[in-house]
């Protein structure tokens, strides 16, 4: 939810996953900055070279 993905349309397939997760589960710019905040911290010292998926399940689908 910001600027840029707003004010786009939902697809069928954006639509059942809002339905089964409720209106609450997009995604706001503060859970990438909670990730970046991790990622910059020392509890974070032994991670490196992974992805680490940030969208709320949806590559899980």
């Amino acid at each position: 939810m910001t600027g840029m993905t707003g004010s786009l349309e939902l697809d069928e397939l954006a639509l059942s996953v809002a339905a089964d997760n409720g209106p609450s589960n997009a995604g706001q710019p503060m859970d990438i900055g909670y990730l970046a905040l991790f990622l910059g911290s020392d509890e974070a010292k032994f991670i490196n070279g992974t992805v680490i998926p940030a969208d709320g399940g949806w590559i899980a689908r």
